[in-house]
């Protein structure tokens, strides 16, 4: 069952959709435009997903970890060609995918992979692989970057191989086509103003540069909900790896982080022995966010083409949104 609904949102905030699905049900929430005075938002439009780009980066790790091409407790180094260690312990492509490698968060002006060699070469480690959680986006650069030495492709052409042509997401890419452009949602700055959308390639992209629609990444939550099709076993038995719990850690402030590989596990909305699972996205001019309930056989994502700074009142929280759209369902059942 597919559903279409109106989301009321300021329209001056440009645009929002949400996809919803509840036991192999469907419902598409949107509202807003692509630009000022542009096409209204549907669930067909695009939009830059984030971070959350990253758990279709676990996933493909998983698949190779099942596949015997790589083990999680690889040390980073035997794919990098030098050893990335603190005080004699190796970093492992687990701790890189658990946010716990004590890798740095980002390097900026996110520049080619001999300048992120040449950094991890020369870069201390703070903390002991495995012991603390701090978030990076430059350990998933690496991944990346593993991913497409192993299986010797473009990191593109694995995800598609990997995960999108085997369960339908047609307009979840890198790069878009002209006709694919003339679907994505137009990036906007916290004043209204539209910003130039970003440019990458390389082992970047495994960072946050996938774009998808409400209605694709609603195929990606079945998938991670289970529902996939039985000829996807493959892709089911990797997502279900990725979603282990790896990892209990907590960051250097005391808070407490239980992780998948990208994915973290949330506070539990409907008993304390079901927590949800997230990822959120913030690129510029965009904002996302996907939460899966396996209690409630439900997912949430909600796509945004305004940013919105932390604690900045007024915008949709896509997050907030997704915990709220959860309770409502746990409400119904």
């Amino acid at each position: 069952m597919i559903l279409v609904g109106n989301l009321r949102y300021d329209k001056a905030h440009m645009g929002i959709s949400v996809g919803i699905v509840k036991d192999g049900g469907v419902l598409f929430l949107n509202s807003g435009n692509t630009k000022k005075n542009g096409d209204w938002i549907t669930k067909h439009t695009i939009f830059e997903i984030g971070s959350i780009t990253k758990t279709f980066t676990a996933t493909i790790l998983a698949d190779l970890e099942l596949q015997g091409l790589i083990s999680l407790d690889d040390p980073l180094g035997k794919y990098l060609g030098f050893p990335v260690a603190f005080g004699g312990t190796d970093i492992k492509l687990i701790d890189v995918a658990t946010h716990t490698s004590g890798i740095q968060r980002d390097l900026s002006n996110r520049p080619d992979f001999d300048t992120i060699l040449e950094s991890l070469r020369t870069t201390k480690l703070v903390t002991k692989p495995g012991e603390v959680f701090a978030y990076s986006n430059l350990g998933f650069a690496v991944l990346g970057y593993v991913i497409e030495k192993v299986t010797g492709s473009t990191y593109e052409n694995v995800v598609r191989e990997y995960i999108l042509d085997k369960i339908g997401m047609a307009n979840t890419v890198v790069f878009l086509t002209e006709k694919q452009e003339a679907l994505r949602a137009v990036p906007h700055s916290k004043n209204g103003e539209a910003v130039s959308p970003r440019i990458t390639s390389g082992s970047w992209i495994a960072v946050g540069y996938l774009k998808s629609t409400a209605y694709d990444m609603t195929k990606y939550i079945m998938a991670n909900l289970g529902q996939a099709s039985k000829t996807n076993n493959q892709l089911q038995r990797a997502i279900s790896l990725a979603q282990r719990r790896h990892r209990t850690a907590n960051d250097s402030g005391g808070r407490t982080y239980n992780m998948g590989l990208a994915w973290t596990y949330g506070r539990s909305i409907h008993g304390t022995n079901n927590p949800i699972l997230f990822q959120d996205g913030v690129t510029p001019g965009y904002v996302s966010s996907l939460v899966l309930s396996h209690h409630l056989n439900a997912g949430i994502i909600v796509l945004s083409n305004h940013y919105r700074e932390s604690g900045e009142t007024g915008i949709v929280n896509p997050f907030e949104l997704a915990i709220l759209l959860l309770n409502v369902i746990r409400d119904n059942q």
